[in-house]
């Protein structure tokens, strides 16, 4: 059912056309300006699905998502830089470097409480990551699924972003394809059976659960929820809550793999490394006490 589609978006992704720096601020903006355009459709369809209120509407889902989108580009750019590491004695002349790179293609599962706010803040973390995406709406909440999809289709090529719209049987289908990376928000039952076939093809999850376990991944002192703003703290949970989290940085580190590079020079090469084995255990040990100190 979506495996063409998917197979699109992983070509183009392994174009590298995701990549550049340049690229994703493009999509970022692109992603704002599209809902400063149609921000009236955005408040009209949280009335009708949840009678919200253009204030609560506005505050709750739409400016968590602009001020998001604002937060990243400001900071994208250290992100994706190479970090240099602390290399060990025993492997120089060599650098060592930690490289952000997207995880692939990847799938959003959206509920329907904040159907806004938490399709589009998870799709934030991916596009800054360098990925391409399928959303999957919740079918509860019809008339944002469907906002959410045209806004989608007018302003995002199909091959780099796309929505899913539809009830249960789209979401299964989805699951049995094989995506990079699944982050779902939804109830506990539901995280497991998402868990449960995104280990068919061992793709790793984030679950954003409405557990009721003893633990929280995070605290709000006498306020309610206000910390799920906040894109300098990470918001996910631990046990029925789920796992991983996301906002800000935890956004772009939820999509992204971290590879780890070495890099040595041929200009020096220690003998002690190679058999046949010249040196008595005891000296060895000595050098690389000192060595990895």
């Amino acid at each position: 059912m979506f495996a063409a589609l998917i197979q699109r978006q992983r070509n183009f992704f392994n174009s590298g056309k995701t990549l550049p720096l340049d690229f994703r601020i493009g999509q970022l903006k692109r992603l704002k300006d599209s809902i400063d355009r149609n921000e009236n459709l955005i408040l009209e369809a949280l009335h009708k699905d949840l009678r919200k209120s253009e204030i609560e509407a506005y505050n709750s889902e739409v400016l968590v998502v602009t001020t998001e989108i604002d937060y990243v580009l400001k900071r994208i750019g250290k992100w994706t830089r190479p970090r240099k590491v602390r290399t060990p004695w025993m492997h120089l002349p060599a650098k060592s470097l930690v490289y952000p790179e997207p995880a692939g293609v990847v799938l959003i599962l959206a509920p329907w409480n904040y159907p806004f706010q938490l399709t589009f803040a998870p799709l934030i973390g991916a596009i800054a990551a360098g990925n391409c995406a399928v959303l999957k709406p919740s079918e509860y909440a019809p008339h944002m699924s469907a906002a959410m999809a045209e806004i989608i289709r007018n302003n995002f090529e199909q091959d780099c972003v796309t929505a899913a719209e539809g009830g249960v049987e789209v979401s299964k289908a989805l699951l049995q394809e094989r995506f990079d990376h699944i982050f779902f928000t939804g109830s506990t039952n539901v995280g497991k059976m998402v868990m449960r076939a995104a280990s068919q093809h061992l793709t790793p999850v984030t679950l954003e659960l409405g557990g009721r376990g003893t633990s929280s991944g995070g605290v709000c002192i006498n306020d309610t929820v206000s910390h799920i703003v906040g894109s300098d703290l990470p918001f996910g949970g631990v046990g029925e809550s789920g796992f991983g989290n996301y906002h800000g940085r935890a956004s772009f580190d939820s999509f992204t793999h971290y590879k780890s590079v070495l890099r040595r020079s041929f200009s020096f090469d220690s003998k002690m490394k190679y058999p046949p084995y010249q040196v008595e255990l005891k000296k060895i040990k000595r050098i690389l006490k000192f060595l990895l100190r």
